[in-house]
């Protein structure tokens, strides 16, 4: 009976030690280390939870303008006279309006100018003013419904004309006749010769007295005596007008 009390005695005891023990535990609040290195438990002690944390992500900055690129929000006009004539400057305008239909104050990139029949300049060196852009073309060979193209930042103006040879004037019969002597066609100079004299109502005295000395060569004198009549005739002429 002795042993059985004090059995009951040892196991109290123990009991009595393990709730002293359980009464010492004290839980540890989780910590988040911050990147300061100090401990988030220390920093909310008095808080039962803690807020949520919330990212922001800043949206990546815009590239530069690139007047290279394609402003497909560009209109281009392109304004050229109907008719012009072949290796003659003619005068161009160049107009960029926004999608609003307003001049594109801002558009300022480079012209490229395209034609078939070979144009001169091919990229304009000329710059924007407030959405107009002028410069001056040559299209170095003739053709009907011709057409030209003007193209900047993607964006494209196109339209035809008639590029026209002009009728032939004086310089051009001189410029002829020179051609056919250096090639010693003497008798296709002479009938060029004879064009470019006529553009005078008297006749050109300088073109004349050359005509009378190729005949003089060709051993045809009465053909050179007339147009050396011709010749002071025409000085006549041009000293008897004021």
């Amino acid at each position: 009976m002795i042993i059985k009390v004090k059995s009951t005695r040892v196991i109290l005891a123990c009991l009595l030690l393990s709730a002293s023990a359980a009464a010492e535990v004290v839980e540890v609040r989780p910590a988040i280390r911050r990147e300061d290195g100090s401990s988030s438990a220390a920093r909310s002690a008095d808080r039962d939870t803690h807020a949520p944390v919330t990212t922001i992500f800043a949206p990546p900055p815009r590239p530069a303008p690139d007047s290279r690129a394609r402003q497909s929000d560009v209109i281009l006009r392109l304004e050229v006279p109907d008719t012009i004539s072949v290796n003659r400057p003619f005068r161009i305008l160049l107009r960029a309006y926004n999608s609003l239909g307003l001049p594109a104050a801002n558009f300022s990139a480079p012209v490229t100018f395209e034609c078939l029949n070979g144009i001169i300049p091919v990229i304009s060196s000329r710059r924007w003013l407030n959405g107009l852009l002028e410069d001056t073309l040559v299209i170095v060979r003739a053709g009907k419904n011709t057409r030209l193209v003007a193209v900047a930042g993607g964006a494209t103006a196109a339209l035809h004309i008639d590029v026209m040879t002009p009728p032939p004037d004086k310089a051009f019969w001189l410029k002829l006749a020179d051609e056919h002597l250096a090639g010693g066609k003497t008798e296709d100079a002479l009938f060029c010769l004879k064009k470019a004299s006529s553009f005078e109502p008297a006749g050109d005295p300088v073109i004349e007295k050359r005509i009378g000395r190729i005949y003089l060569d060709r051993e045809q004198w009465s053909k050179a005596e007339e147009h050396f009549r011709r010749a002071v005739r025409a000085i006549a002429a041009t000293s008897s007008n004021p």
